[in-house]
Formats: C-alpha cells, structure tokens, sequence
C-alpha cells in the first residue's frame, strides 16, 4: 500500500488507448477496465490541481499523496482485504514463475517459492520459449 499511494502521476503513460503504469524500469500496460479506471482518477479535479500535484492519490495535506489509512478504510468498507488481494496475486505469480524466479524477484527464499508454486518446474529450461536464432 505504501508504493500505491505514493506513485506519482509521471509513472502512467496514455498512449491512445492504452495506459501503461511504470514500477520499475519497464511500463506495464493496464488491462483496459483498469486503464480506464486510472484515467478517471488522472482526470479528476481541476485543470490547475492536475497541473500543481504530482500525485495519482492526492492527500488532504498540500503537497502530500494520501496515506494507505485513507486508502484502506474505505476498501474495508465495501469489503475488500488487501491482505487476500496481496496474497492471491502472490499466488497467481507463483503459479506462473518457477521458484527461481519468483524468488529472486521478491527477495524470499527459495523454499518459500518452491512451497507457493505447487508446480514441477523441472521441465522449464526444456519448454521455455528461446528468442533469436539458438
């Protein structure tokens, strides 16, 4: 929660269509309902407050994103768990990373991603799609 409210406005690329959200090196393009949903909240407000805040989750303090307590509470309201949301996309990404992999790209133990996987992941070098001419 605390990388969410404070991306800035410049981490959403609008390209046609298209809304792509920067977290890393790498723009990863938004499913189209989620685009849509990013654009609205970029677009609201006025021209000037678009202008002067550099903040997708704008606080009540000038100058300031909002906090993850102004964030949560009203998701708690409409009973949505960030912990079961965090914990099934970690899920879903184990399902679909060999241990390895997962693990080195959020710092845990192999162990760890091994137990998260479920998979037999001994094939993997065998089936992975290769790029270019051998």
């Amino acid at each position: 929660m605390t990388r969410v409210v404070s991306l800035q406005r410049d981490a959403v690329t609008l390209e046609g269509d298209t809304t792509c959200l920067s977290l890393g090196t790498e723009p990863i393009k938004l499913p189209a309902a989620l685009g849509a949903l990013r654009r609205r909240l970029l677009d609201a407000g006025t021209a000037s407050d678009r202008e002067s805040n550099i903040w997708i989750f704008k606080g009540r303090r000038a100058g300031r994103h909002l906090t993850t307590a102004m964030l949560r509470v009203p998701l708690a309201r409409r009973s949505i768990s960030l912990r079961a949301a965090r914990n099934g996309a970690l899920m879903s990404l184990a399902r679909d990373l060999p241990p390895s992999v997962l693990a080195e790209l959020l710092g845990i133990s192999i162990h760890t991603a091994e137990r998260w996987s479920g998979h037999d992941w001994t094939d993997y070098p065998r089936i992975r799609p290769t790029t270019g001419s051998g």
